[in-house]
């Protein structure tokens, strides 16, 4: 199994530089490292002998993530582990074809590459040589050679650094040479970074209010998007006013809808006379406000 973790500051620095490591084992029978974790990938391998359904069906690791290489702030999470009777294994359909879970990859990461993504085995690889390569997108079409096999080995690895926003998943096909053996599938899930910031629909933004409108009165409305992955907080928006001009005859004449982005007039005081127009800086940033930002322009005219 695979482990993974976001970190919201700067994706070029060591800020988001994450290792992960096993902070515990539950039960720590028979053996307390009977599970190793790659520091980089968040990849989960047994790591001892030792296995027993029958003694211990479920193993729960107390799993670390730390920024700044391993040595910044940390986050603790539980891996929860099944072991299952070999007996429950699902065998292949077809003699030699064994199904790959699906592997997730952090996009942006700094390497160094290649880097194993899984070892592919055959279980035919002791009667006879096993030759294996790799067909699909990644692999030999655009963009090839993005996914490399070892011909020998098996291991799968990738050899630059992944952009979820040019492809979230790639899926591809192995092949083992040399048997009669049909190809096995593999998705690779692309795991989002926060590396988008959102970007507004319009600069400026233009928009109208009658002249002594009263509080709460609703008359316009600011957008923006976000290329990260909308089904994370990398991309949930919050809106804000950062500054008024002119800020008169208050401050704090208007106010804004931090999830929806509706501007509505907060204080009485509105003045076509006096103040025709006001300008609001407005700002857009993800991770519920705390992460990457943009600003841009409001221009409010008020009518009669």
């Amino acid at each position: 199994m695979t482990v993974s973790a976001t970190d919201a500051d700067d994706p070029n620095t060591e800020n988001s530089d994450i290792r992960y490591s096993i902070i515990s084992q539950d039960p720590p029978e028979p053996k307390p490292n009977m599970f190793a974790i790659n520091p980089i990938t968040g990849v989960i391998r047994v790591n001892a002998e030792g296995l027993d359904f029958s003694k211990h069906s479920k193993y729960v690791l107390k799993i670390q993530a730390a920024d700044m290489q391993g040595n910044g702030l940390t986050s603790t999470e539980d891996a929860v582990i099944f072991v299952i009777n070999s007996k429950d294994v699902t065998k292949p359909s077809s003699p030699g074809i064994w199904e790959i879970s699906p592997i997730c990859f952090p996009e942006n990461d700094r390497g160094p590459f290649p880097k194993h993504l899984a070892q592919i085995k055959s279980n035919h690889d002791k009667q006879s040589k096993v030759v294996y390569s790799i067909t699909g997108n990644g692999a030999d079409q655009p963009p090839v050679g993005l996914f490399t096999v070892d011909k020998d080995s098996g291991f799968l690895s990738v050899t630059r650094p992944l952009d979820r926003e040019t492809n979230h998943e790639y899926v591809l096909h192995v092949h083992r040479g040399g048997i009669n053996e049909q190809p096995t599938q593999i998705t690779i899930s692309v795991i989002d970074q926060n590396d988008n910031k959102p970007v507004f629909t319009q600069d400026p933004f233009r928009g109208s209010v009658p002249n002594a409108s009263k509080p709460g009165f609703e008359f316009m409305t600011i957008s923006a998007t976000d290329a990260d992955d909308p089904k994370t907080e990398n991309a949930n928006i919050r809106y804000s006013i950062i500054s008024q001009d002119p800020a008169l005859p208050q401050l704090d004449m208007f106010e804004i809808n931090a999830i929806s982005g509706e501007i509505q007039v907060k204080t009485d005081g509105l003045d076509r006379e006096k103040y025709p127009e006001y300008t609001l800086e407005i700002q857009a940033a993800d991770m519920q406000g705390n992460g990457l930002q943009s600003r841009g322009k409001a221009v409010i005219t008020v009518t009669v």
